[in-house]
């Protein structure tokens, strides 16, 4: 999968996700550039992204900025 975002472009996610329109990234903290990445996948409509990792403090150091407005924040405690 990390190679299928190697280039980043709304084209080449388009081309990915084809008719998707909920995608769901596990361990988003290990992908490289996760943040962009996700701007640019915000750009396509009706897309919705779920993103879970197991180390949140990495996934809002690597997202931050680039999705300021556009991403809510749920923290799950452990049962």
């Amino acid at each position: 999968m990390h190679q299928l975002l190697e280039i980043q472009s709304t084209a080449n996610f388009n081309r990915i996700l084809g008719d998707t329109r909920f995608l769901i990234i596990d361990e988003a903290q290990e992908i490289a550039n996760i943040g962009k990445k996700l701007k640019l996948m915000d750009t396509i409509e009706g897309l919705k992204v779920l993103i879970t990792g197991s180390s949140a403090f990495e996934i809002n150091n690597q997202i931050g900025e680039p999705l300021v407005g556009r991403m809510k924040t749920i923290m799950l405690h452990p049962m």
